[in-house]
C-alpha cells in the first residue's frame, strides 16, 4: 500500500506547491537542506534530534516559504475547498453552549485587538504559525533551537505590519520586588506538574534570590526583562491591565496554584520530584504564555 508520507505529499503538498516540504517517515531518506535542531551546554551548542518518532503529528520538515502557501489555502482554497477551511477554524461548542479557543488544531485567539488564528510547534525545534484573517497577513516564523520564542518574533513582525489597526499596550508601573531567603527559595525548587494536565511538566529553580523557570534542553534561565524593544513580547513589567502571573504556595497539598488577577485561577500544579522538564511553559488565563521571574507570595 501507500505510505503516509506519499499520501500527504501526493495529496496535500505537491497540489500547493509545497515543492520543499516532505514527511520525514524514514529514517534512512535524505531530506535535502535539512536544518539541524541545538541546545545550548555549558560549552556552546551541542546538536539535538527530534524525541518524537509519531509521524503526523511531527516529522514534517518544510520551510517558511512552503507553510505561507499552506496560510494562503485558508484565503484561497485549493485543497479542502471552503468548507473545510471554515470547519478547521470553527470553535467547538460544549454542552453547556460556551465555546472553546482550541479548533481542529488551531487555536483560535487575538493579539492587540485583531482576530488571530495560529499553531506552534517544539520538539527540540520551535515554531509557530500566525494569521489574521481579517487582515490576510500570516507570518510564519521558524527556529531551530527550542530556547527561542517564535510567537512572540511572530507578533513583533506582524507589528511591524498591522500597528495602526492594532490596540496600543498599556505600561504599568514596575511591582516592588520583595526579598526572599535564599533557603525558603529552596524549598520551592524542582519540578511540577499541572494537576490537570499533568504531561506538561515545569522545572522552577532558586537562582539569584529567586524562583526562576527553566528552559528545556538549554539549562537557560527566564529572566526579568526590560522596558526595551521586545517589552511587548515579554510582559514582566507590562501586563496591559492584568496583573502578571503569581503564584501562591499550599503547604497542605503540596501544589502551587497560579493567578493572573484575583480571583481567576488557573490549572494547579504539583510538586512532581527532581528531574529534567521537557516542558517549560505556563500559559496564563487569558491565553497568553508569561515569563520571567516566578515568585511564591
Amino acid at each position: 500500500g501507500e505510505g503516509f508520507g506519499q499520501f500527504i505529499e501526493r495529496e496535500l503538498l505537491q497540489p500547493l506547491g509545497m515543492t520543499s516540504s516532505r514527511v520525514h517517515d524514514s529514517r534512512g531518506a535524505a531530506v535535502p537542506g535539512r536544518a539541524l535542531a541545538y541546545a545550548e551546554t555549558g560549552h556552546g551548542y551541542s546538536v539535538i534530534f527530534p524525541r518524537n518518532e509519531i509521524v503526523g503529528g511531527a516529522k514534517l520538515y518544510t520551510t517558511v516559504e512552503d507553510l505561507l502557501r499552506w496560510e494562503r489555502n485558508f484565503h484561497e482554497p485549493v485543497v479542502g475547498g471552503r468548507a473545510l477551511m471554515d470547519a478547521l477554524v470553527a470553535r467547538p461548542r460544549l454542552a453547556s453552549g460556551a465555546t472553546i479557543p482550541y479548533a481542529s488544531g488551531l487555536r483560535i485567539g487575538e493579539y492587540r485587538g485583531l482576530p488571530t488564528v495560529h499553531r506552534s510547534g517544539g520538539g527540540t525545534f520551535a515554531s509557530e504559525m500566525l494569521r489574521f484573517p481579517e487582515q490576510r497577513l500570516a507570518v510564519v516564523t521558524l527556529c531551530n533551537t527550542s530556547a527561542s520564542h517564535p510567537r512572540y518574533l511572530s507578533q513583533e513582525v506582524a507589528a511591524l505590519y498591522l500597528a495602526e489597526q492594532m490596540q496600543s499596550l498599556a505600561v504599568v508601573p514596575a511591582r516592588r520586588q520583595v526579598e526572599t531567603p535564599q533557603d525558603e527559595l529552596v524549598r520551592y525548587a524542582g519540578v511540577y506538574r499541572p494537576l490537570e494536565t499533568p504531561w506538561n511538566i515545569l522545572r522552577i529553580a532558586a537562582r539569584d534570590g529567586a524562583l526562576q523557570e527553566v528552559f528545556p534542553d538549554s539549562g537557560w534561565y527566564c529572566q526579568s526583562m526590560s522596558l526595551s524593544k521586545y517589552s511587548s513580547a515579554f510582559p514582566s513589567r507590562s501586563c496591559g491591565s492584568r496583573r502578571p502571573p503569581h503564584w501562591r504556595n499550599s503547604p497542605a497539598a503540596s501544589t502551587a496554584r497560579s493567578w493572573t488577577r484575583p480571583g481567576a485561577a488557573v490549572p494547579r500544579w504539583r510538586g512532581a520530584g527532581t528531574g529534567h522538564a521537557d516542558v517549560c511553559r505556563r500559559q496564563a488565563a487569558d491565553g497568553g504564555v508569561r515569563r520571567g521571574h516566578r515568585r511564591f507570595s
